[in-house]
């Protein structure tokens, strides 16, 4: 069962606390209520699978220039992101020369929330992510619930 999703403009203080950029000039919060126990590695991967999608290329190695890893399923990666596992949650980073971006995932008994986190290097990161980050907002929610949808479905 999944509910509406929440969503905030600043990320809850634990979250903070897990990203590795240095500063941060965007953030946002989404979160949905789940009955599913899946951990930060499943919901990232519910949300974006393995492999980055033409899609997914397209913005964040095309338009916002993020280097991307390898091109298969990896332990160590999602869709071409650095994943990195934490005792309180997730975490999946990438950089380019414009932007550096970090997605943070942390679930509970009944919740699962992922942060966005992105640092700019110069105006031009800044003005390409204010257009994109319209199109990540509209989109993020769609996402959670499609991930909710997939593991509350999926065999425990």
């Amino acid at each position: 069962m999944t509910s509406r999703v929440l969503r905030a403009r600043d990320a809850p203080a634990g979250f903070r606390e897990l990203t590795t950029l240095d500063l941060v000039h965007y953030q946002d919060y989404f979160e949905i209520r789940t009955t599913s126990s899946a951990t930060e590695a499943h919901w990232a991967r519910a949300m974006f699978g393995d492999v980055a999608d033409r899609t997914e290329r397209f913005i964040w190695h095309g338009l916002l220039r993020l280097r991307l890893l390898g091109h298969g399923p990896s332990e160590d990666a999602i869709a071409g992101w650095a994943f990195v596992r934490h005792t309180d949650g997730a975490i999946m980073a990438t950089e380019g020369p414009l932007i550096r971006v970090n997605l943070v995932f942390v679930t509970s008994r009944s919740t699962v929330g992922v942060a966005t986190f992105v640092q700019y290097s110069g105006w031009i990161g800044r003005a390409i992510w204010g257009l994109l980050a319209y199109i990540h907002r509209a989109l993020m929610p769609g996402l959670l619930v499609k991930a909710a949808n997939r593991l509350n479905r999926a065999p425990r």
